[in-house]
Parts: C-alpha cells; sequence; structure tokens
C-alpha cells in the first residue's frame, strides 16, 4: 500500500498513527480500523474498507495499486474523514471530484509497503 505524505486521521497521536502504519506495512491485522483509499476500479471519488479485509488474497494482490488517503478508528469516523476530504479539495481546488489530481502531490511512492528480503 502507498500512503499518502498527508494522511488523513482523526484524533490519533503521531505516535498512535506511526504505529498502525508499521502494522499496515507488515501486513498484521488491526482491530477496528478502517481506510480511505483512491479508488480501486477508477470508478468513483473514495472508498472506505476495514483495513482487516485488505489482508485477503484478491486485495493482497493490489497492494501495489492501493493509495491509503486516510484511516480511522470505527466506520462512522471514517465517513466524517471522507467528508472532510472532499470539502478541503472543494476548497483547494473548487472542484471536488478531481480527486487524484489532488493528492497526486501527497503521494509518497519511496515508501516500503513490505520488507525485502536479499
Amino acid at each position: 500500500m502507498i500512503f499518502a505524505d498527508k494522511c488523513y486521521t482523526y484524533n490519533l497521536t503521531e505516535r498512535k498513527q506511526a504505529r498502525i502504519r508499521k502494522r499496515i506495512r507488515r501486513h498484521k491485522p488491526v482491530r477496528n480500523l478502517y481506510v480511505i483509499v483512491l479508488p480501486l476500479l477508477q470508478d468513483g471519488l473514495l472508498e472506505i474498507y476495514p483495513y482487516n479485509q485488505l489482508l485477503q488474497k484478491p486485495y493482497r494482490k493490489l497492494d501495489s495499486r492501493i493509495r491509503v488517503v486516510g484511516f480511522a478508528r470505527g466506520k462512522e469516523v471514517a465517513e466524517q474523514l471522507v467528508l472532510q476530504i472532499i470539502q478541503d479539495m472543494y476548497d483547494e481546488t473548487g472542484e471536488e471530484w478531481k480527486v487524484e489530481d489532488f493528492f497526486l502531490s501527497l503521494i509518497h511512492i519511496s515508501e516500503p509497503t513490505r520488507p525485502l528480503y536479499i
């Protein structure tokens, strides 16, 4: 998974955010975590998934295509973050439909998603 440099979260300390990112990079389960991602099939604005669902085989194959733009503890909080992201996009660009353009500069591609073994 690729994280946006400015990953939206709600009420999580930097330490908790770092722990969650570490668990996600290592593909470890996290209870009650929802991730907000750019659309996997280019259809829609944003998608919310229970993180543990993304650990299943069909999603693991898409791992390099999953771009995380936010995460939250609880679905309701994730829904509120989606509203905040859309409002921020509209405030910055004047158009809420250009999600990829809004996050293009915020995606940090060099962040490894799996440990590399040589």
